[in-house]
């Protein structure tokens, strides 16, 4: 079968201002690599980052190039999708991060996971050596010139998944156009989560570029999760992890999840607070960054807090604040929340998936500061969750969702109506690359 769209994947060279571009790494890594020395999350997976240590890879297949976590999981849920359309082709994961190479392997979805290479030829063509991809599909943000480029030199047919831009990023790829442009004009089909983001890469692209809106691939298959979610929690409620946390179905929790440094004063603020009206009221907080967690389990103790942490085998069970100190649980955890708080969005980073919860029927409670999740968050504010912009307006939306039980079913079920209708993203975006042919 031939591809619909055979003409845009013909390679138009490379891009003039590219040896600038390899020029300005090869300046920066002496910085990164003194700084591995003193930061872990840098110093984490720096030799496969280097092509020093190579992942066993089968010899051809499609390449899915994620950043991070939220990435990852974008990508598990495209799995499905890709294997049911593309029998046949094996599927290779390369992320950035190390906390989401872990998680994709742990995950366990796809043929092969690597740590996605320093920009560099040399680097690139060390971590894939014996690699040929087929395709190559980049996960929502990011691009990597030297890796499209070298897919793109080898025949492969590339693509963006559910792209997502905000001002920031947008900001930092003008400043290398001239490549980066090039880099996202390679892609076809070129897919967006929302018109924002679609108005946005525009202007990196130039007008005249087909940009199709396809969703959020993170919610793509979030209908039949939830309702698989929804069995479970009737059937048992995840009674094995509700005993290990001490919790009772009578329990009132507040779950506070993804928080970012700075946030946590304001929760245990806000908790102190509703502790006068809810004296058993409980509080887990799960921060973005795992090696966080005993940090904020101190500043809990010195606040005057029962504290826990969850890798700890806590004898007391009577704990007011649990610190989640483990990875991969927080999905789980959400389940027995009466009421979620994510974070992100009361500090600087910007906010974090409130959908995880939404879906699972927990009234959400987020914060101003949402540029990656705006879509999402305009569509849940007012309808199952809701954007407070200060530990005031914060203590005021969870007393009420906490002291009214019918109220808070009656937002609960809006959250999760809101959340189901997020959904679809990743059939859009098979629609779009239905022309594809890939060459074996």
């Amino acid at each position: 079968m031939k591809s619909s769209v055979k003409p845009s994947f013909r390679v138009s060279g490379r891009p003039p201002a590219l040896p600038l571009y390899w020029a300005f790494l090869v300046l920066l890594l002496p910085l990164v690599l003194l700084s591995a020395i003193f930061i872990s999350r840098i110093r984490q997976g720096l030799f496969a980052r280097l092509g020093f240590i190579r992942h066993p890879l089968p010899k051809q297949g499609i390449l899915l190039v994620a950043s991070s976590v939220g990435e990852v999981g974008a990508g598990e849920k495209l799995v499905p999708y890709l294997r049911r359309t593309l029998p046949g082709y094996y599927l290779v994961l390369s992320v950035f991060s190390h906390s989401g190479f872990n998680r994709a392997v742990r995950g366990g979805l796809f043929d092969g996971v690597v740590i996605t290479p320093y920009d560099l030829p040399p680097c690139v063509r060390a971590c894939f050596r014996g690699f040929t991809p087929l395709a190559l599909i980049q996960i929502e943000a990011d691009i990597w010139p030297t890796l499209t480029l070298w897919a793109r030199e080898r025949g492969a047919l590339c693509a963006l998944a559910s792209g997502r831009m905000t001002p920031g990023a947008l900001a930092r790829l003008l400043l290398f156009k001239p490549i980066t442009g090039a880099m996202y004009r390679m892609m076809r089909p070129l897919t967006a989560r929302f018109e924002e983001d679609a108005g946005l890469i525009q202007k990196l692209v130039g007008k005249g570029t087909e940009i199709a809106l396809v969703g959020n691939l993170k919610y793509s298959n979030i209908a039949q999760g939830a309702a698989q979610g929804a069995a479970q929690i009737a059937a048992s409620r995840d009674d094995v992890l509700a005993k290990s946390l001490g919790l009772t179905g009578k329990s009132r929790l507040i779950v506070a999840g993804s928080t970012h440094k700075g946030e946590e004063e304001i929760i245990f603020s806000a908790y102190r607070k509703l502790l006068n009206d809810f004296p058993a009221l409980k509080l887990i907080v799960a921060p973005r960054y795992v090696q966080r967690a005993r940090k904020i389990a101190e500043q809990a103790r010195e606040r005057g807090f029962s504290v826990a942490l969850r890798s700890r085998d806590f004898e007391d069970r009577d704990w007011q604040v649990l610190v989640l100190d483990s990875l991969g649980e927080l999905s789980r955890v959400y389940n027995f929340a009466t009421v979620a708080l994510v974070g992100g969005g009361f500090g600087w980073r910007g906010g974090q998936d409130m959908v995880e919860p939404a879906v699972r029927g927990v009234p959400v409670v987020f914060g101003p500061r949402v540029p990656t999740f705006k879509y999402e968050a305009e569509k849940l504010n007012g309808r199952g969750g809701f954007m407070v912009r200060d530990e005031q307006e914060m203590v005021s939306v969870l007393r009420s969702l906490l002291s009214d039980n019918s109220y808070r079913k009656r937002v609960a079920g809006e959250a999760r109506r809101t959340a189901l209708s997020l959904s679809g993203a990743g059939e859009l975006f098979l629609k779009e690359i239905a022309g594809w042919n890939l060459r074996q």
